[in-house]
């Protein structure tokens, strides 16, 4: 017989208006095909018209090029600098040939895989698949609603996101894609034991012991991706001299300097560097880095680890949805998750920072605590928290959750925030459903006092000793509210109105956004954990010198919204499973019967594919369209390459002995960190001369790379040392080509 046309096990029965019925959805097919595409092709348009929306995409010079390839008149120009607004009728022909050709191909595949008819499986794959080009398309309507309504915000924000309204839409898009090829397949060869199981495991319990710490090959392999990819861009980026000592590869000279007698510290901090942060989590990397002390090995470490953070988020998520496959899929979101990308490599191309490896050990302390294992969580906890002052910030509030969602009566969800962890952990002191368990509560407050503590006395009494009483740099990131800290907190106290006024902006919902987003908005299903991220993003959102997720503060926060995103994967699972709980028979819509019993995994593949997209607008990585545009500013060719300035730069090493003390200019810097001292040559003031302009006066070297990013010196009489005092420098033999100027004092000062 034809396929689709015999009776398969737990099939529906064929009717004689199957047919007709076909029929009806491949015209409401064709139609959703129709306006998703034209909706994406207005979308298009206006986005390629705006410079705001383009500059969201790409940058400047591929979107002209893009233009011009779509056929856009350069003369039709807005004069304020708007780029012309390509055809509407290229965009739509091109985006047409799209839609048809992926809605045949798509419908034979998922006819070749399952019992159903080309017919069926182009009127749902149509309808479903095109939803999506639909809402992804509907950026235009939103635009015309906020310019109709004048809302200058939001017409900002509207301008600003088209990433996200694409992220949304292609994730939809592929994730329906997978849901109706595979899942509808299972739903006909599944077994009613099968079933059971997967009831049984979605609604709240442990896969078994033996199983907690397996990995599946998939997750191994995207570890050694990730691991590979960002060591490789990190060696180059040192190799090519590229990149900086500040905030970077100043972490390695703690090391060199502490194993040498010089205290843990840089020369461009103050003095011992707890002044600027209680941060020595890097102290452990010692063992190692005596067998290779290189920035290299930092480098290594930090990616080593950050890529470690899929592992616990796939317990996690396999633990809450009792499936393995959502909680891969949610493993490589995480790897592919920009956000923690930016903390191995900032726009800035700062690359080590110990507060990125606080990320790995927070999630393996949460995952011990979803465990009942509170040693652990402890142990780990306080070694993450040594990372940076900023975990407690996180840990206050993750204490309070522990009191309230594990140590309350199961019978309080709202205290949780609407979800409740699972209860049926191995161990004998759970709670039970009735009755408050008092050691985890007191655990749970415990936790929430130290950590408050912990911060107290870190920024007022360990910072402030080591910063000789003054107030710490924090302060300035917050200046519209005060000059030092505890006013800071008076001002947003007491001026609630200029506290709104700073959060309750376009802003704020966009670094919302770019925190969600990649994670298909997972977070906002598991609220009570997520709202432990809340404080430090209210933080984020007031900072007004760091004010984005491509640098660096927002460490603490990316354990705790990949963890919400495990937990909220369980959610959308046993939400689905007590629906279907309500039929006690098989559906007669088959693929309504499949989406409830594949929820879990429709959602980690709408993770996974949203943080693929977002990544590609957003990130620095081979998968982004950034490392492959020429004319942005992380174009491969500019950072990950030796060049000429590369290659004769061991020519000046080679004239400088390591008893030397060398002042240089940055992304050379790193090469001097184990020379008996390495000092900046900056525009900064540093405490090493006395906050002076100029050299240090026991200076050797003065290293000055010309060809560098950010050089301002070109010539050596543009070097105010050797301008000024000539008596005192030598200027040596230039043997690069005018890459660097290398001076040398005449008489020591030592």
């Amino acid at each position: 017989m034809a396929r689709g046309k015999a009776k398969q096990p737990g099939s529906p029965p064929l009717s004689p208006s199957a047919g007709q019925g076909d029929g009806l959805r491949l015209v409401g097919a064709v139609a959703a095909i129709a306006l998703g595409t034209a909706l994406c092709a207005a979308s298009g348009q206006s986005m390629l018209g705006s410079r705001i929306a383009s500059g969201a995409l790409a940058s400047h010079g591929l979107m002209n090029r893009l233009d011009g390839w779509l056929g856009a008149d350069p003369s039709s120009a807005a004069p304020g600098g708007e780029p012309a607004l390509p055809p509407y009728a290229s965009l739509f022909l091109i985006l047409a040939a799209v839609s048809v050709v992926t809605w045949l191909a798509g419908a034979a595949w998922m006819a070749r895989r399952q019992p159903l008819s080309f017919a069926a499986a182009a009127a749902s794959w149509g309808l479903r698949g095109w939803l999506w080009w639909v809402g992804g398309g509907s950026w235009e309507l939103a635009r015309l609603s906020t310019f109709a309504a004048g809302s200058e915000g939001m017409q900002q924000f509207i301008l600003s996101s088209p990433s996200f309204w694409i992220a949304a839409g292609v994730a939809g898009w592929v994730a329906t894609f997978f849901a109706l090829t595979f899942r509808r397949a299972a739903a006909y060869t599944g077994t009613e034991s099968e079933t059971a199981v997967a009831r049984a495991k979605s609604s709240g319990l442990l896969v078994p012991a033996a199983e907690d710490y397996r990995v599946p090959l998939a997750v191994g392999l995207c570890f050694a991706a990730y691991v590979v990819v960002f060591v490789a861009m990190n060696w180059q980026l040192y190799r090519s001299l590229r990149l900086p000592h500040g905030d970077s590869a100043m972490y390695e000279e703690h090391l060199w300097n502490l194993l040498h007698g010089k205290g843990f510290r840089s020369y461009l901090d103050q003095g011992i560097f707890l002044g600027e942060h209680v941060q020595v989590i890097h102290v452990l990397l010692v063992p190692l880095y005596l067998l290779w002390p290189s920035q290299l090995l930092l480098e290594l470490c930090d990616s080593l680890l950050l890529a470690a953070c899929c592992f616990p988020v796939y317990w996690m998520a396999r633990r809450h949805t009792g499936q393995s496959k959502p909680a891969v899929w949610l493993a490589a979101a995480c790897l592919l998750y920009f956000p923690l990308q930016f903390l191995d490599i900032g726009i800035d191309w700062k690359t080590f920072r110990p507060n990125g490896l606080g990320i790995p050990l927070l999630l393996f302390a949460i995952d011990q605590l979803e465990r009942r294992r509170y040693k652990t969580f402890c142990l780990l906890a306080a070694v993450a928290l040594s990372s940076q002052e900023d975990f407690a910030i996180v840990l206050t509030p993750l204490g309070v959750w522990i009191a309230l969602a594990m140590g309350l009566p199961r019978q309080s969800p709202a205290l949780a925030g609407g979800d409740q962890p699972n209860r049926t952990a191995p161990v004998a002191d759970h709670a039970t459903d009735s009755r408050v368990n008092w050691r985890v509560f007191i655990f749970g407050a415990g936790l929430a006092v130290v950590s408050v503590v912990y911060l107290i006395v870190s920024t007022r009494v360990v910072m402030a000793y080591f910063r000789h009483g003054q107030e710490i740099h924090y302060a300035g990131y917050f200046t519209r509210f005060g000059k030092t800290l505890p006013e800071i907190a008076q001002t947003m106290l007491t001026r609630p109105a200029l506290l709104w006024e700073a959060l309750g902006n376009s802003h704020s919902a966009e670094y919302a956004l770019l925190l969600l987003a990649p994670l298909g908005f997972l977070p906002l299903f598991s609220p009570g954990r997520l709202a432990v991220a809340l404080p430090l993003f209210l933080t984020l959102c007031l900072n007004e010198v760091i004010d984005s997720p491509f640098h660096h503060v927002h460490a603490a926060a990316v354990p705790i919204l990949l963890w919400s995103a495990a937990a909220g994967l369980g959610v959308v699972s046993r939400r689905a499973i007590r629906r279907r709980a309500v039929v006690d028979e098989p559906s007669a819509d088959v693929d309504s019967n499949a989406t409830t019993e594949s929820q879990a995994l429709w959602w980690g593949r709408f993770a996974g594919v949203s943080a693929l997209v977002t990544g590609a607008f957003f990130g620095l990585s081979p998968l982004s369209i950034n490392f492959w545009d020429r004319d942005s500013g992380f174009y491969w060719r500019d950072h990950y390459v030796l060049d000429k300035r590369a290659e004769v730069f061991d020519r000046v090493l080679e004239e400088i002995p390591q008893s030397a003390r060398v002042a240089s200019t940055d992304f050379i810097h790193p090469r001097f960190t184990h020379y008996e001292r390495s000092y900046d040559y900056s525009d900064y003031p540093r405490a090493v001369n006395n906050y002076q302009p100029g050299v240090p006066p026991d200076t050797d070297y003065i290293v000055i790379d010309t060809h560098g990013p950010y050089s301002k010196i070109e010539r050596p009489d543009q070097v105010p040392e050797y301008r000024d005092h000539p008596d005192q420098w030598e200027l040596l033999p230039d043997n690069t080509d005018g890459y660097f100027i290398v001076l040398k004092r005449k008489h020591s000062v030592r």
